[in-house]
């Protein structure tokens, strides 16, 4: 279930990116698709095939969807655990490529009201929004069942990460060959992914961070589920993408 939740989850990213005005981002599922035809042209048509049925109000999404609403009226909310692993440099909390606590829970809390069509800048259910009955929230306790002192995010130094420090993280394929392998950089934190999502923010993506680009850069990324491998499933995203928030959100 859990594994399903990563490409909604990259949406939001695009959402993200688009919500900060920036105009530098690349597609890389479209990357993807024009490189590996064979295998991630077949999984698109199924899930595009799917969402039209679910959307189509005479279909048997449309009866799904009624199935998410209890006889009161109120609906039913699937709520997803997520752990965001900050892969920093050495920087302390609150600079350029490890974002504060505050920052991340602003992003989290964004993500919740887009899907709830509940965040002011989109419009709601009665305007055209489509309610989305999931929830993503900071994983209270790690996979030991220990209490988390600051809930569903860790905190690691990348530097020891060959190729990190200046390349960052590599996407999937190895198109920067002076940047850490994708695995490796997952490997220094990851959770079991069929318990929780994993989402990476990292320092930068094929060498660049997004502060100062000049031309197209992937601002995140993420695989599409039915295909992808357990040691990279999850999302990718720069640190840029939460530190650059100009949005506000008050939480609860």
């Amino acid at each position: 279930m859990v594994r399903k939740i990563t490409l909604a989850c990259l949406l939001l990213l695009s959402i993200h990116v688009g919500a900060f005005g920036q105009n530098y981002v690349d597609d890389v599922t479209s990357r993807l698709i024009a490189s590996d035809t064979a295998t991630y042209n077949p999984l698109i048509r199924q899930m595009l095939t799917k969402w039209v049925a679910w959307n189509n109000p005479g279909s048997l999404g449309g009866m799904a969807r009624a199935v998410l609403t209890t006889p009161g009226g109120k609906r039913l909310t699937y709520q997803i655990p997520i752990v965001i692993h900050v892969i920093h440099t050495g920087g302390v909390v609150g600079t350029m490529y490890n974002p504060d606590d505050p920052h991340i829970d602003t992003l989290v809390a964004k993500l919740n009201r887009v899907y709830s069509t509940s965040f002011a800048a989109f419009p709601d259910t009665n305007n055209g929004g489509a309610y989305i009955p999931y929830q993503f929230v900071l994983a209270q306790r790690d996979p030991s069942c220990n209490s988390m002192l600051v809930p569903g995010i860790t905190r690691d130094n990348g530097n020891s990460v060959a190729g990190y420090t200046n390349g960052g993280i590599s996407i999937g394929g190895g198109s920067c060959v002076t940047c850490a392998s994708e695995v490796a950089v997952k490997n220094v934190n990851r959770w079991p992914v069929d318990q929780y999502m994993n989402i990476w923010v990292v320092n930068k993506i094929d060498s660049t961070d997004g502060y100062s680009a000049t031309s197209s850069y992937v601002a995140g990324y993420a695989y599409i589920p039915p295909g992808n491998p357990g040691n990279v499933d999850g999302v990718v995203m720069l640190a840029q993408q939460v530190t650059s928030a100009t949005y506000t959100v008050t939480l609860p």
